[in-house]
């Protein structure tokens, strides 16, 4: 998908109508097309996972990186693509691996 196809595509990180609430595209999507196209501030196409179950399956899948380093990664920001392609150390890359998911939302 060219930068001119990603549009129409809706600007990733959405804005919030109100500051205590995620924004409601989040349960649109959830409910309507979990996994959902979304244009990024550089003209990029990124997949926003809105369901559980498929970000599992995404994690669990080595095709996938977590690497903010990686070429491919998306950087959300201007700022976020500087810090990220220096692969310095991130919150979420300390975050479990999939398989220990599930005893996180074990009830």
């Amino acid at each position: 998908m060219s930068t001119m196809d990603t549009q129409s595509l809706p600007l990733f990180p959405f804005r919030r109508e109100k500051p205590l609430e995620p924004p409601p595209i989040y349960g649109w999507a959830r409910a309507n097309r979990p996994v959902f196209p979304v244009r990024l501030w550089n003209g990029k196409r990124a997949w926003l996972i809105t369901r559980f179950d498929d970000f599992k399956t995404i994690l669990q899948d080595s095709r996938f990186s977590s690497s903010f380093a990686h070429p491919s990664f998306p950087a959300i920001t201007p700022a976020r693509e500087k810090v990220d392609k220096k692969n310095l150390p991130q919150f979420l890359s300390s975050l479990p691996a999939a398989r220990e998911i599930d005893s996180l939302f074990a009830k």
